[in-house]
């Protein structure tokens, strides 16, 4: 279990009794919307990259079904946020470290960018060894002490619209908020005044849990929202077929994440992505097979991905898998 640093106040939350309605301009919540200037999106990848890199893409560029991709998600995310009652405008900022691969948006509804955001850019981490803390202090300088970021790791999928969360984060905290699932893990989201970020090193590494948040703790409010999983994180072949299974769940109601009457045995969904060459009479369960890959004839995939180039051959059963580029 991931625990936070001391002296952060923990407050319950639950997006739902926060209704998205215009609020009165003297209302502090309409003047914190009114500042929300941008969604950052950190788009490296947290644990090893051995498999991201197998891939060849960015962890961006992945589907989780519906047609979208993990970067089309957030697109969309923001694209909603841009248009809430009291939002002025707002700009979708793509993080990249430099070992990880830039986004090249495999989605076509990417390209259309939502009516109401603003600038959608993607770059690289200026500096090698800044870490997330201080990259996001060198990202708030291009805005005013009083404006705020919020700031998501894009390597997971979203089970909810993060609208009311946002009207959570304005309606409770002047400076600092962080997302923690009920079970005491991070769901990756922060909410953040720029001001506050002015108090990490100007010069030098600083990770921003173990560095940024003890440092900024001292002098400005930080609270931990309590929620039901926000997200499911995408670190492991592994994270990312269950978190494709939950999206799918998500989006038809039919269960709670961590629903310990799930069952699991009957398929929920199979991606398969244009240019990926699988025999129709192959068997897809709860798996994804990227472009590239081939499968063959009455061939069996379970809990699995196939990477490009990976190839499944003729009645092969795979079962919880990563399937690597053929040599």
């Amino acid at each position: 279990m991931t625990s936070f640093p001391p002296s952060i106040v923990e407050i319950l939350g639950d997006p739902a009794v926060d209704a998205l309605r215009p609020l009165p301009r003297s209302d502090p919540a309409a003047e914190r919307l009114s500042r929300l200037r941008g969604l950052v999106l950190l788009g490296g990848v947290v644990r090893s990259k051995s498999w991201m890199n197998e891939l060849g893409r960015s962890v961006l560029d992945l589907p989780i079904g519906y047609g979208l991709t993990l970067l089309g998600q957030w697109v969309g995310q923001a694209g909603r946020v841009a248009t809430m009652p009291g939002v002025e405008r707002l700009a979708l900022q793509v993080l990249v470290d430099r070992g990880s691969a830039l986004p090249q948006s495999g989605n076509r509804a990417e390209s259309l960018q939502p009516e109401g955001l603003g600038a959608v850019r993607v770059e690289r981490d200026p500096a090698d060894y800044r870490g997330t803390g201080g990259v996001l202090r060198d990202i708030s300088l291009r805005y005013d002490r009083d404006d705020f970021l919020l700031v998501a790791t894009g390597a997971q999928v979203l089970l909810r619209s993060i609208e009311q969360l946002v009207m959570t984060f304005a309606s409770r905290t002047r400076d600092v908020a962080i997302v923690g699932h009920d079970d005491g893990t991070p769901a990756g989201l922060l909410w953040v005044r720029c001001g506050c970020l002015r108090t990490v090193p100007e010069v030098g590494f600083v990770d921003l849990k173990e560095q940024a948040l003890p440092q900024i703790v001292k002098r400005h409010q930080v609270e931990v929202v309590r929620l039901p999983p926000v997200g499911i994180p995408v670190r492991t072949p592994a994270e990312y077929v269950a978190a494709c299974r939950q999206h799918q769940l998500s989006r038809t109601n039919a269960v709670r994440v961590g629903d310990p009457f799930e069952e699991d045995w009957s398929p929920r969904f199979s991606i398969i992505e244009d240019g990926a060459l699988v025999d129709a009479s192959a068997h897809i369960h709860d798996s994804v097979v990227l472009r590239g890959a081939r499968v063959g004839k009455g061939s069996i995939i379970v809990r699995s991905v196939v990477a490009p180039g990976g190839v499944v051959r003729r009645g092969e059963r795979i079962v919880d898998q990563f399937v690597s580029p053929a040599e």
